[in-house]
């Protein structure tokens, strides 16, 4: 382990804080790429004289809340529950964010561990691995309950694409997150 994390042991509750932090805002920077996107790709459809073909379309890519109320929907109908969309929303946001706020605390806590040196010396680096290792989780993890066969052959290559990423700036923002919020805790 680095010197420079064993010479201050800090609080469970600190680590938890801290990782909660870094975890929301990688979040909501990972939110608002995913809405720059989303705009770029409908004024380019816009400006190509085909305002609706973006509706609907390939092109069109799910942000993480909607792909959550997707896996949400799939699973209430495997059990056998009907949920209304105003729940399933607030549902898909509270999981959103509850899962990038744990994903931010697995950082924090395995990040200097896993990464050492290389975590301390090219974050941005680390932040990009965690990114994509997160990603690679999250999209084994649910394309079955999305309704993708295995190994995502009928996903298309631009929302593999998208997905990666948008998490690669997750992994980003939470590494620079964390860094901060280890020099204030």
């Amino acid at each position: 382990m680095c010197a420079r994390f064993q010479s201050r042991k800090r609080p469970w509750w600190a680590e938890l804080l801290g990782g909660m932090i870094a975890g929301l805002s990688a979040t909501v920077a990972m939110s608002k790429f995913q809405s720059a996107w989303n705009t770029t790709a409908r004024r380019m459809a816009f400006s190509a004289g085909e305002p609706d073909v973006f509706v609907g379309s390939v092109n069109s890519q799910p942000t993480d809340v909607e792909t959550t109320k997707i896996v949400l929907n799939r699973v209430a109908d495997l059990v056998g529950y009907e949920v209304s969309d105003v729940a399933v929303t607030k549902t898909a946001l509270a999981l959103h964010y509850g899962i990038g706020a744990a994903g931010g605390y697995v950082y924090c806590l395995l990040g200097p561990v896993a990464f050492q040196r290389f975590e301390e010396e090219h974050s941005l680096l680390a932040g990009a691995a965690f990114g994509s290792a997160f990603f690679l989780a999250a999209d084994l993890a649910t394309l079955a309950l999305r309704g993708f066969p295995d190994k995502g052959s009928q996903s298309p290559l631009g929302t593999r694409f998208y997905g990666l990423s948008s998490h690669i700036i997750y992994g980003v923002a939470a590494a620079q997150a964390s860094k901060a919020v280890r020099i204030f805790l």
